[in-house]
């Protein structure tokens, strides 16, 4: 049974990590605005809560098209912004190697998206973890028994 994690009990973890991932960002396709983006529409359950043991933090991904979405509605207004996969920059050479290599499907940048908020989801568990809060946090959000 997964429990909803309140977002209040999340946010210096989250602080840590997104401070942390930001260069696994950069190197992914994604603007550090479509990664705002993104992650703005996610929130967290954990698996199992009452076992911290075997409890897992999962991301909901119920509005992750909405930030794609909101995502396409950026570029369409400013049409460098995420033109460099992330990085600063988006100049000619960016924007004509971007033509050559194509722009990616939406099921391709969903499934892109889908794949980095995992790993990002790991690595917030991690430090959940290595700081010895996890239990804690599983405790708080299990059913009462």
């Amino acid at each position: 049974m997964s429990t909803a994690v309140p977002s209040d009990q999340l946010i210096g973890f989250r602080m840590a990590a997104d401070q942390s991932f930001n260069d696994r960002v950069l190197e992914s396709q994604f603007s550090s605005a479509e990664w705002e983006l993104i992650m703005s529409v996610i929130s967290y359950e954990i698996d199992d809560p009452s076992d911290p043991d075997d409890a897992e933090l999962v991301p909901v991904l119920d509005k992750l098209d909405d930030a794609l979405s909101a995502s396409r509605e950026l570029k369409a207004i400013d049409p460098y912004e995420g033109a460099t996969g992330g990085r600063a920059g988006g100049g000619i050479l960016d924007r004509l190697l971007g033509a050559l290599r194509g722009d990616s499907s939406q099921a391709d940048r969903r499934k892109d998206a889908e794949a980095l908020v995992l790993e990002y989801t790991a690595f917030l568990e991690g430090i959940m973890r290595s700081r010895s809060e996890w239990e804690s946090i599983c405790a708080a959000v299990a059913p009462d028994p």
